[in-house]
């Protein structure tokens, strides 16, 4: 199909977040109805509503965000049940994939799940937690379906696709003029790695797959992909399959049969400019973006990312001591390996339409909370929301209501814009109808009034942010200190003696250490966050 002249494309960036999915799940939510809704505005047979078309052409994620976005897409073949509030917090939907997945997940209590044992046999663990769980939401949240995907509001060609960490790695061959032979290859390794679907059949080349809900295999390599992005190095276990990656553009020199992939973030947590690259790209592959369709008088596509935890300026301490200095050099591998300067260019202009960012923000009476601490699952490093269900449902509506308030206010044109989608898309309209407070004009129309009332439902302690109670934390020690001693036992093989030694060694004292340490880092962080009652 032809793009037309009204069409604007959209590609989604979902940056990774644990269990902070929830809120990206969220965000997504309200988006996708306020889509819905704008089409159902348009069938309705009014004239005044704004006749331009934005499809989502990309979705791309990393670790949590890649999960979310491959479920975004079994999510759109039902008829859309927006999860708009909530008759009580224990109140489940399982009509809805995004929230059935991230807020009523296996069962409300996950660390009943993630510190059971009966993962771990006589062979060492293969990872902290029990990881079983997310096989079990995979397998549900991507069943095998006769239904077809076909939304006005999806591009026809949509591509989705996942980052990986490959622990294999994919080794190149370089070229060297030199007198020594052995020195003509030089090989180097890469571990970054992705795994793309096309809904268009005839873009499936290059190690893209077609996505057919009814090929047992394609459901199966979904559900593989969302597995490896989300295998949180260590504290979740590692996902071992014969993958189906996207070629790159140099020439492989090794290949494995079956390849072990953890958590997508490691190199790729915010995989914006995979989006932009595909955003960009035609049909045959030739880039088309530049500065001059980047501007608001010429931009026919965007980016948005939705990042639960957006970046935040690291204050260094000078602190040489042999700990610090490890720790500190493998985040600067992080940061190094994930920066881009031709992309840290583009952000310092204002100018650019190009990126737009959904992150946390909560307002608390006279001030403002933005970032991790807007979230209930950014407490233990995005771990928390599997401490209670009330962090997730917090979580999940806080993305609805930031969703709501950028697309209302924030995803917008000047109203004098010459930009020809928008002023042919509103030139039936009384504009002023549709302007922001800023006086700007919406690119994704609402057609509700501005919704007031807090955004969270009444939690179940009677208040709207989430709060644990120490007793709830105690409930758990015991299930923490099997779960510890479980591993400690499966780490070596020990004779018998030497298992009943370890085991009685760590009855006494090392399991109670281990957990008494745990236990009081989770209550001092969420005493920092004010989430202990």
């Amino acid at each position: 199909m032809k793009k037309t002249s009204l069409e604007f494309h959209l590609g989604l960036c979902l940056a990774g977040a644990v269990s902070a999915g929830a809120y990206t799940a969220g965000v997504l939510d309200y988006l996708l109805e306020a889509l819905e809704n704008w089409e159902q505005q348009k069938a309705s047979g009014k004239t005044d509503i704004p006749q331009h078309q934005v499809k989502i052409k990309v979705i791309g994620g990393a670790s949590a965000g890649g999960m979310t976005g491959i479920m975004t897409l079994a999510h759109l073949l039902k008829t859309l049940q927006p999860v708009q509030s909530l008759s009580n917090s224990l109140e489940t939907h399982p009509e809805n994939t995004l929230y059935h997945s991230w807020v009523d997940m296996t069962q409300p209590d996950m660390l009943d799940q993630l510190l059971d044992t009966s993962d771990i046999k006589d062979n060492p663990p293969k990872s902290l937690l029990n990881a079983t769980f997310i096989q079990q939401l995979a397998q549900r949240a991507l069943p095998l379906s006769n239904a077809v995907l076909n939304k006005p509001y999806v591009h026809e060609s949509l591509q989705c696709f996942v980052s990986l960490t490959h622990l294999n790695g994919r080794s190149y061959s370089t070229s060297f003029k030199s007198d020594m032979p052995s020195s003509n290859r030089y090989i180097t390794t890469r571990h970054d790695a992705f795994m793309g679907f096309a809904l268009n059949p005839k873009h499936a080349t290059n190690g893209w797959i077609a996505i057919d809900w009814n090929n047992p295999s394609c459901v199966k390599a979904m559900q593989d992909a969302a597995i490896a992005t989300g295998a949180f190095p260590v504290g979740l276990k590692a996902h071992t399959f014969a993958a189906q990656l996207l070629t790159p553009k140099e020439k492989i020199f090794n290949t494995h049969a079956k390849q072990t992939f953890v958590d997508g973030g490691v190199i790729y947590n915010e995989p914006f400019e995979k989006v932009m690259e595909l955003l960009h790209e035609t049909t045959d592959h030739q880039m088309i973006i530049s500065k001059t369709n980047s501007d608001s008088n010429h931009f026919d596509r965007t980016m948005i990312m939705i990042d639960p935890f957006p970046s935040e300026m690291s204050d260094y301490k000078n602190d040489t001591t042999i700990g610090a200095v490890a720790i500190d050099t493998f985040s600067a591998m992080l940061n190094q390996c994930r920066s881009k300067p031709e992309d840290l260019a583009d952000a310092l202009d204002s100018e650019n339409y190009s990126k737009f960012l959904i992150s946390p923000i909560r307002y608390e009476d006279t001030h403002v909370i933005e970032g991790n601490h807007a979230l209930a699952c950014g407490a233990l490093g995005g771990f928390g929301g599997f401490l209670h269900r009330d962090f997730r449902v917090h979580d999940f509506f806080l993305g609805r209501a930031n969703c709501e308030r950028f697309l209302r206010h924030h995803f917008a044109v000047p109203a004098a814009t010459s930009n020809p989608i928008f002023v042919k898309g509103y030139e039936n309209c009384a504009t002023n109808v549709y302007l922001t407070k800023n006086g700007l004009l919406p690119i994704i129309p609402l057609f509700t009034i501005e919704n007031e009332k807090p955004y969270s439902p009444t939690l179940s302690h009677g208040q709207k942010f989430p709060k644990i109670m120490a007793a709830e934390l105690n409930r758990n020690k015991r299930k923490i200190k099997f779960r510890v001693q479980a591993v400690l036992l499966s780490l070596s093989k020990y004779s018998w003696t030497e298992k009943t030694l370890l085991w009685i060694g760590a009855k006494i004292v090392i399991n109670e250490k281990i957990t008494t340490i745990l236990l009081d880092k989770i209550r001092k962080e969420l005493r920092e966050r004010n989430m202990l009652r």
